[in-house]
């Protein structure tokens, strides 16, 4: 069964009335039975659209998506999860508070072989939040409903309202293909910086939830690496639009395009800052070689993107594109 296979299987077991909602699979220039298997299920559904979107990224996909929507709220999953039968209907549920904007529920991970130590120990290293691994997008906050910093809702478990959608101008850029990767932007983050700077909520409904199938490949100490170097990417891009617009706001403000660039500092030692610093090398004593090993990883893909954007103004231009729905 393919993943896909198995993400529309798991729709048409919903406790919503299928006449409620409608299924729209964007097919992003994908190179298996995407088409095929569209056609096989849109008898199955009552609402059923299959779109092609051939420009690479996976916010043309979203956008395709957004277009093709005829609902007044979206929710975004990718192909690699099974959807809780309650999934929708909480969902909806959640949206019936006018002050939300967006609804997310736990990803649970479902591992198709057993994960190392170290990735258990990460995935279960309790946080006041809950539980949550943004490396492979799994979270689980509990069983009680409550509203969650907006940053919390990703993109395999992704409901937002379409018109809040529109008014930030669409998702920025992510899921580049491996040799367009330095285009990569902040993707649904950003969309989550809209809702909170708008000051509305999202909401964590534990019924609106999701298995996320967790191949091998993804288990691995190299996909990590390339997880934390694409997150270092996606930094250095979110870094450089916000000390791009402060400084439109106020341009006497200290200003600097490339606020992660290091700098030599000045400052005197005082006991309690000699005491932070003695506590920040304990904790780096204790850190495990995986954890320095990704943080390795995002430091050189957040300072590639730097020394690019440096040095290619054409490369500023995408960065601080006002949308990127074309």
């Amino acid at each position: 069964m393919s993943s896909l296979d198995r993400t529309l299987k798991s729709i048409i077991s919903q406790t919503l009335d299928s006449s409620l909602f409608e299924v729209i699979v964007v097919d992003n220039g994908s190179t298996d039975q995407t088409k095929e298997l569209s056609n096989v299920y849109a008898s199955k559904f009552k609402n059923f659209k299959y779109v092609y979107e051939d420009k690479a990224g996976l916010h043309h996909g979203r956008h395709a998506g957004m277009r093709a929507a005829s609902g007044a709220i979206l929710t975004y999953a990718d192909d690699d999860i099974e959807a809780f039968p309650t999934w929708l209907e909480a969902i909806l549920n959640s949206f019936k508070n006018p002050q939300v904007d967006l609804v997310g529920g736990k990803n649970i991970p479902l591992f198709e072989s057993s994960p190392p130590q170290w990735l258990l120990e990460m995935w279960n290293f309790r946080q006041p939040e809950g539980k949550y691994l943004g490396y492979l997008s799994i979270l689980d906050f509990g069983d009680e409903t409550k509203f969650i910093e907006p940053y919390f809702v990703w993109g395999c478990n992704f409901s937002v309202r379409k018109e809040t959608l529109l008014a930030a101008k669409g998702f920025h850029p992510d899921g580049m293909p491996q040799d367009q990767l330095i285009l990569r932007g902040d993707g649904e983050s950003y969309i989550s910086k809209f809702v909170e700077e708008s000051g509305k909520k999202a909401h964590y409904n534990p019924a609106a939830s999701v298995k996320h199938i967790i191949p091998a490949s993804r288990i691995t100490v190299d996909y990590f690496q390339r997880r934390a170097y694409a997150q270092g990417i996606s930094d250095s891009y979110t870094d450089i639009r916000y000390a791009n617009e402060k400084h439109k706001s106020n341009p006497k403000s200290g200003y600097n395009f490339l606020p992660g660039m290091i700098k030599g500092i000045y400052r005197k030692i005082t006991f309690a800052q000699l005491r932070d610093d003695i506590l920040k090398v304990q904790e780096e004593l204790y850190k495990s070689d995986v954890r320095r090993t990704l943080e390795k990883s995002h430091y050189q893909g957040y300072h590639l993107h730097q020394r690019e954007v440096r040095f290619n103004p054409k490369f500023m231009e995408w960065i601080m594109k006002p949308d990127y729905l074309d």
